[in-house]
C-alpha cells in the first residue's frame, strides 16, 4: 500500500467539489459472490462488463493477492477469497453528453450540440477485515481512508475518514453517508470528516470531485467518484 503524502493541500485548489447526484459503484454480497453494483444505493442499473477496468484484493498485511472474476452475468462478480481484507474496483464509465435534457453515453465529438459533457471515473473500496494496514491508502485516484477500525464501532458511534486525491488530502469535498438525512459534510483542510454511523448493514460512504479540462475533443470535465463500504451488525 502507498504511504500518505505529507504535503500541503494548496495545490488542490483547482478541485471542484461535485454534488453527489451521479451514479457510484460498490461491492455487495450476492449469492456467495460479491457483485459490482452500479447506480444509487436504492436503485441499481446494468452496465457493460468492459467498464470494470481493475479489481484488486489485499490481505491483512496490505499485500496484493489474486482475485477471480465472473464477467458473464448482468453485473461483474468477484469470487470470494477468504484471505481478502480489502477489495478495490476501478470503473471507466466512458464519455457522456447532455443534449435536450437527456444524457447519452457518447463523447462530445459525436454530437453536433450539447449542454454539458463529462467523463465519469468511478472507484470503490470494500473493507472486510481490519489491521493497521487498512488505514493506509492503496493508491486509488480518489480514495476514502478510514482512520480507525470501523468494525469496533456500534451504531451511534463516529467514524473519522480522510479523502485523498492523487494521494493528497482533498479539502472542501462533499462526503455523504448513505443513511444520513443531512446534507453532505465537507472535508476540512486535511481532507478529514467525521460521520455518525446510524443504521446497521452495509455502510456506504461516498465522495466526488470534478476536474475541468481544456482542449479535450471528447469531454469538458473528468468526474471522479469513490465509495468506501463495510458491514456493521
Amino acid at each position: 500500500m502507498h504511504k500518505r503524502w505529507l504535503i500541503g493541500i494548496a495545490s488542490l485548489s483547482w478541485l471542484i467539489a461535485q454534488p453527489l447526484l451521479a451514479h457510484s459503484i460498490w461491492l455487495q454480497s450476492d449469492g456467495g459472490e460479491l457483485a459490482i453494483m452500479y447506480g444509487h444505493k436504492a436503485e441499481t442499473e446494468a452496465y457493460e462488463p468492459t467498464k470494470v477496468e481493475t479489481v484488486q484484493a489485499y490481505d491483512l498485511q496490505g499485500n496484493p493477492i489474486e482475485v477471480q472474476l465472473d464477467r458473464e452475468a448482468e453485473r461483474v462478480a468477484v469470487m470470494p477469497n477468504p484471505e481478502a481484507a480489502l477489495i478495490t474496483v476501478t470503473f471507466d464509465n466512458g464519455f457522456w453528453v447532455e443534449t435536450n435534457g437527456e444524457w447519452q453515453n457518447v463523447s462530445k465529438r459525436e454530437v453536433s450540440e450539447y449542454t454539458a459533457s463529462s467523463h465519469p471515473l468511478k472507484y470503490t473500496k470494500a473493507l472486510y477485515r481490519w489491521s493497521p494496514a487498512m488505514a493506509e491508502p492503496v493508491g486509488l485516484p480518489l480514495e476514502i481512508v478510514p482512520m480507525s477500525n470501523p468494525f469496533e464501532l456500534q451504531l451511534g458511534d463516529d467514524l473519522q475518514v480522510q479523502v485523498l486525491y492523487d494521494g493528497q488530502p482533498a479539502a472542501d469535498v462533499d462526503v455523504v453517508y448513505a443513511f444520513a438525512e443531512e446534507s453532505p459534510v465537507k472535508t476540512d483542510a486535511n481532507g478529514m470528516v467525521t460521520l455518525t454511523l446510524s443504521e446497521p448493514g452495509l455502510q456506504h460512504i461516498e465522495a466526488s470531485v470534478r476536474l475541468p479540462v481544456e482542449n479535450n475533443p471528447d469531454t469538458d470535465q473528468i468526474y471522479h467518484s469513490t465509495t468506501l463500504t463495510f458491514e456493521l451488525p
